[in-house]
């Protein structure tokens, strides 16, 4: 039966436990109005109240809201606006973050407000905020009262915030059966019916590879989860795979980076991991020959994945070791990908680059309410234009280069990013690279540290802003 730890609490939060308290929430949430497709915005960071609520709006065929636990005013205002979010869930606070004082500024009808009863000009449709894991706020419900007072494959999981690098959230929207297939799908690819894994959980619950592994995968295959801490935190992960003996651990390249430089890995042993994944963003091949030399796993796998298609690809433990280190595996089951010319859009060559285009059970519905939006990248013929630049071998495995829209075009060379930052990183003195500008780069910044989503991701766009005083040639 799968477990769960978070934050290292000693308590063994089992299914049949989850389950009741699941329950109770889905009950409040209907007594105080929640119907079947009403929209309930999750706002916070890794915690089992976050967990709690994904299943319990599930269960009740309401659709979920997944909002960046970093997001500030402007942002809310955004993506509850675009949604039409009826009720948020949201924690008491998170690093910096003062949930409600965000609230307030956005919805200043809060602070004299009856729970249920917000009136709202900027948020017309908001009507109920629960908060957790801090005192009574007011025109708020506490969590624990709401659960005191107290699913069809369409019901949509309304997925926020891609937070990503792209710009402002799109709102793409999945359903149970997309996420349901790619879930069990991903589950058979990383084997996880045939070994008995302990998952150390790093990646943000709002984030497609938290939410769709940490909260479905490894309840459906009986995965024990491990979080070691609401936000990543590397001392503390480290910590977690010592002291739980996890067998494996998945992330983004930008928090592999921060755990092999952080001093705390000499002093645990993290000798347990037997897998270890990557995904969410390119991933330098030299990173994974490192991670071979630390964590020393008997596997290593790779994926690729966007959230408008829950998933899409990714390489299995028994892949030949050079399939798992410079692609990023085969394409999910009973899932159609093929690579096209930007210019003609025609089919490419095998080993070819071109853009690649996803058809199948994982594709989203489209991005909620713009339909012109979700027509721009999903074709008549229900191909989704992913943006992202690839190649396919003879064999089916993928390969990311890199976006259309970073490729850099000098003297009528096609660059891309990845290209050049692969080959910085074999440096000993670099951890991480980000190119911004042709092969051989004019100028050259030193930094301590990117700008990151909180979903583990570089910022390339704020990476822009910060060198605009930099004047190219």
């Amino acid at each position: 039966m799968p477990s769960l730890v978070i934050d290292g609490d000693p308590f063994t939060h089992r299914c049949m436990a989850i389950d009741d308290l699941v329950d109770r929430l889905a009950l409040g949430l209907v007594r105080i109005g929640v119907r079947h497709g009403d929209r309930v915005g999750i706002w916070g960071p890794n915690t089992l109240e976050w967990l709690h609520t994904q299943y319990a709006v599930a269960s009740i065929g309401a659709i979920l809201v997944n909002i960046n636990p970093a997001c500030r005013p402007a942002e809310l205002r955004q993506i509850a606006s675009q949604a039409g979010v009826q009720t948020i869930v949201s924690a008491s606070s998170y690093k910096t973050q003062e949930y409600y004082d965000i609230m307030a500024e956005v919805v200043p009808e809060i602070s004299s407000a009856t729970p249920g009863k917000i009136r709202s000009q900027e948020l017309p449709d908001l009507q109920s905020v629960i908060m957790y894991g801090g005192e009574k706020r007011p025109g708020t419900y506490v969590m624990d009262d709401v659960m005191s007072v107290g699913s069809d494959q369409e019901a949509k999981i309304l997925r926020e915030c891609r937070s990503g690098t792209t710009g402002l959230p799109k709102g793409a929207t999945l359903t149970h059966y997309n996420a349901v297939n790619s879930v069990y799908h991903l589950g058979r690819m990383l084997q996880f019916d045939k070994f008995a894994h302990t998952a150390c959980c790093t990646v943000p619950f709002t984030h497609l590879l938290g939410c769709m592994l940490t909260s479905l995968c490894h309840v459906t295959f009986g995965v024990h989860s491990v979080v070691p801490s609401p936000g990543f935190d590397p001392e503390a992960t480290i910590k977690a795979i010592d002291d739980e003996r996890c067998t494996l651990i998945y992330g983004t390249p930008a928090m592999y980076v921060a755990l092999f430089s952080h001093e705390a890995i000499a002093r645990h042993d993290v000798s347990g991991i037997r897998t270890m994944m990557i995904g969410a963003s390119p991933t330098p091949p030299e990173l994974i020959l490192q991670a071979k030399g630390i964590f020393r796993p008997e596997e290593i796998v790779t994926a690729y994945g966007i959230t408008e298609t829950c998933g899409v690809s990714i390489s299995r433990p028994d892949d030949p070791e050079e399939k798992r280190i410079y692609t990023v595996g085969k394409v999910l089951p009973h899932v159609e990908v093929k690579i096209v010319d930007l210019d003609t859009r025609e089919i490419v060559p095998l080993g070819s680059k071109g853009e690649i285009c996803i058809r199948g059970y994982n594709v989203m519905k489209g991005y909620w309410g713009q339909k012109e939006k979700t027509r721009e990248v999903i074709d008549p013929n229900n191909w989704y234009l992913t943006g992202d630049i690839g190649t396919l071998d003879k064999d089916g495995y993928c390969q990311i280069v890199g976006r259309s829209k970073e490729m850099i075009n000098r003297g009528g060379v096609k660059v891309f990013p990845s290209e050049v930052e692969d080959v910085l990183v074999r440096h000993p003195k670099v951890a991480a690279a980000q190119i911004s500008y042709y092969k051989i780069p004019t100028y050259v910044r030193f930094v301590e540290a990117y700008p990151m989503t909180a979903s583990g991701k570089v910022q390339k766009n704020q990476l822009q802003e910060e060198l605009k005083d930099i004047a190219l040639d």
